[in-house]
């Protein structure tokens, strides 16, 4: 999110056809390379699955970036319609949870479990709430938007804590157990540990500015 917020922002204003254009040279050539090269080696007997590899689109994490890239000219403009407001987030986060859970429920009895469609559209959903996130707070941090610590705390454990009660559930005991130990626990720690050293740091130059600006004494100058 935050990446592809940087992408869009340095033409802001402009047409998204560069956009997709820029992505479009980038991706997908060097996709279907190394596509070619894996179909080859594999030797594929289905026919979907050798042109799925061919053009790059075999791995579900591939098709899911792309379609974040798709997206994500219009979630901004979204965003951006609403000034990057918390309810404008929430309701992008509840839409998500509920599309998540309709096709957890309904596309693998459609489709099955192992077809292209069911794989992209159940992981990519999994995956937009953070994506979503990344993209809101980038637009927040240009606006000029003051979120405090507690936000990215509040809004981190939210949304990880119904995805780990989740995995307890559907998952082995043992990965079960370290996923729920550690995220809950490392990233708050890690925002705290940020706006700690920011802390640190304003302190440290509110103190180095005082010594400028002291007076100097007994004829003796400071540098």
């Amino acid at each position: 999110g935050f990446g592809i917020f940087y992408s869009l922002s340095k033409h802001r204003g402009e047409s998204i056809r560069p956009f997709y254009l820029r992505r479009f040279i980038r991706i997908l050539p060097a996709s279907i390379l190394v596509g070619i090269g894996t179909a080859v080696f594999f030797k594929y007997h289905s026919t979907t699955q050798w042109v799925l590899c061919a053009l790059g689109l075999n791995m579900w994490y591939i098709r899911s970036i792309l379609l974040m890239y798709l997206i994500a000219p219009f979630l901004l403009k979204y965003y951006e319609r609403h000034h990057a407001s918390w309810h404008a987030f929430f309701l992008i986060a509840a839409l998500t949870a509920l599309a998540n859970w309709l096709c957890w429920n309904t596309l693998p009895h459609f489709l099955g479990t192992s077809n292209v469609i069911t794989e992209t559209c159940t992981w990519t959903l999994d995956r937009f709430t953070a994506f979503s996130l990344g993209l809101f707070f980038a637009l927040r941090a240009t606006s000029g938007a003051k979120d405090k610590a507690w936000s990215w705390i509040v809004a981190t454990i939210v949304f990880s804590v119904p995805a780990l009660v989740y995995m307890a559930c559907h998952t082995p005991a043992s990965n079960s157990i370290e996923w729920t130990a550690i995220f809950p626990a490392v990233l708050p720690a890690l925002f705290m540990l940020c706006v700690a050293l920011c802390r640190i740091a304003s302190s440290r130059s509110r103190f180095s500015s005082r010594c400028c600006l002291a007076r100097p004494t007994h004829g003796l100058r400071f540098p």
